[in-house]
Parts: C-alpha cells; sequence; structure tokens
C-alpha cells in the first residue's frame, strides 16, 4: 500500500512539473513571437512610462484576460460612484476587447470604503490587492481595494482612480537601474515633477487629463501584450 501511494504521488508531481514546464515554454514562445507594434503608436515618454509602471518588481507583466465587474461596500456615497464610473468610461475607451462595469453585487472587483485591520494593517488611505487563479498564473482573475473613510472629496478621488490602475495591474513605478524618471506630465503611478504650487495645481484638478496613465492603460491591454511579458523582453523588443 506504501508503495502503491509513494507511485501515485510521484506520478502526481511528475504531471504538475510538467504542467509548470509547459506554461513557461508557452509564455517564452508567445513573448519571443511578438514584435510589438507600440512604438509606431506611443511617443518615447510614453513608452518609458509604461516600462516603469507595466511590470512587477520581479520584471514580469499581470493583467485581465476577461472583463471586469466592479461593486462596491461600506461607506460611499454618489461621488464615489461617480469617480468609479468615470474610471470605467476612461478604461472602456483604451482597453480593446477587455471591458469593465459596475456590478450590484458579487464582482470580481471589490471596492471596500471603510475600516479593515486585517487587510490594512498599516493604515493606508488606500489599498489594493490583485489576485491570480492559481500560483504560476500572470493573468488577474479578481481585485480587492480599501479606501480609507478619513479622505477629503477630491483625495478620495485620486485614490480611487489610483487603486483601479492597480487593479487592472499597473504597479508604482520601477525605474531602469533603479533609477526612476521623473515626469513633467502628471501621473498617478510613477514621479511627479512639477515647476510651481500654480503648476501642481492646474495638472492635479482634473485627473482624467493624465495622459500617461491613458498610454499606459492602453499599452497593457494592447493585444500583442501578453501576460507573463518580461521587462527585460519587451525592452529589447522596442528597441529593434
Amino acid at each position: 500500500m506504501k508503495n502503491l501511494y509513494m507511485n501515485h504521488l510521484s506520478l502526481l508531481n511528475n504531471f504538475f512539473y510538467a504542467f509548470f514546464i509547459l506554461l513557461t515554454i508557452s509564455g517564452c514562445t508567445n513573448n519571443e513571437g511578438n514584435r510589438y507594434h507600440i512604438t509606431n503608436n506611443y511617443n518615447k515618454e510614453a513608452i518609458t512610462y509604461f516600462t516603469q509602471v507595466g511590470f512587477n518588481e520581479k520584471g514580469t507583466l499581470k493583467k485581465w484576460q476577461n472583463d471586469m465587474t466592479v461593486s462596491v461596500i461600506g461607506k460611499y456615497d454618489r461621488n464615489d460612484l461617480k469617480s468609479i464610473d468615470e474610471f470605467i468610461k476612461v478604461f472602456n475607451g483604451l482597453s480593446g476587447n477587455i471591458k469593465m462595469k459596475r456590478k450590484e453585487n458579487g464582482g470580481n472587483i471589490i471596492i471596500n470604503f471603510g475600516e479593515d485591520k486585517m487587510f490594512n494593517p498599516k493604515g493606508y488611505v488606500g489599498l489594493c490587492s490583485a489576485r491570480s487563479p492559481f500560483f504560476f498564473s500572470n493573468e488577474i482573475s479578481s481585485a480587492k481595494i480599501l479606501i480609507a473613510p478619513i479622505l477629503g472629496a477630491k483625495q478620495k478621488r485620486r485614490t480611487i482612480h489610483h487603486e483601479l490602475l492597480h487593479a487592472i495591474g499597473l504597479k508604482h513605478a520601477i525605474g531602469l537601474d533603479g533609477v526612476k524618471t521623473e515626469y513633467k506630465s502628471y501621473n498617478m503611478m510613477g514621479v511627479n515633477g512639477y515647476e510651481s504650487i500654480d503648476d501642481y495645481e492646474k495638472q492635479t484638478q482634473d485627473i482624467q487629463n493624465s495622459e500617461l496613465d491613458k498610454w499606459a492603460i492602453s499599452i497593457l491591454y494592447d493585444s500583442s501584450i501578453k501576460p507573463g511579458l518580461k521587462k527585460s523582453d519587451f525592452i529589447k523588443s522596442i528597441k529593434k
């Protein structure tokens, strides 16, 4: 009986190992075969920005492959729903075949307007956890967002949009060789550089004018960009 159990265990381990190898080969084949056409559609600043915010700390890209539905819980008001709908409208205009909509209950993106000390022990004003269906997957299948109740209306609006950018797969800027680029154009994921207080107020009064983030969404959900793409492969390809 023990030998039979060990044989079954060995077969199971072999199966998972083979499955992992197939996933790896498949990902490499897809990414190596692509010659990204985005250099023809976006300027240098947009591509540099995406290179910094489109990949995680391991240099891997993750994105949704299916439509997103956003459900809201906690203490929110009509302005919060308006902010979510504004983001959805922008996203759907840039995301190709992948779409997002609000759903009363049971969405695959849950936004909680309230406190959750288990999820947010450090007390951030906003927090997002984007999740994959299984450990080795580079596909995002669900996300949980927390928006702190202490925020004023303007800051809350920015925080909602910022955390939704995380939910779709964008990250805080990770610079090439550890050096982050400072952008004069307002953006929500990278490093902003402003000439004056007046310049700051002008650029941040309406975050829908964040062209860098719109470009990042558009590149991330370009059909040629596949989950699992490595930053190093992306950089090599756009230099060709």
